[in-house]
């Protein structure tokens, strides 16, 4: 597992990995300003996962983000917890429209 490989620092930072090909299938911001993006991502076959990108608007991109359209993107892997939800999400690092 990913865990397996922590801590997370200096010389040994969090693999990045690259999501092809996902639908946007819902955006929400969040936070008290909402500063936050969350998108819940679909693949091909169905399956879906949360990602989020903290201090960051659908407008900080190349081009907006809007449900439905497909995009790649990079991130790692993150423990949700709290008020938020739970389970395993994608920190969003860049997404590419």
């Amino acid at each position: 597992t990913v865990a397996a490989c922590a801590p997370y620092g200096s010389g040994n930072e969090k693999p990045c990995f690259v999501f092809e090909q996902v639908t946007i299938a819902a955006i929400k911001q969040f936070g008290k300003g909402k500063e936050h993006v969350e998108l819940k991502l679909e693949d091909a076959t169905g399956r879906t996962v949360t990602a989020i990108s903290f201090f960051t608007s659908v407008n900080d991109f190349n081009e907006p983000l809007v449900a439905g359209k497909q995009v790649t993107l990079t991130g790692t892997l993150d423990q949700a917890q709290g008020y938020y939800g739970s389970g395993i999400r994608i920190r969003i690092e860049h997404i590419i429209v």
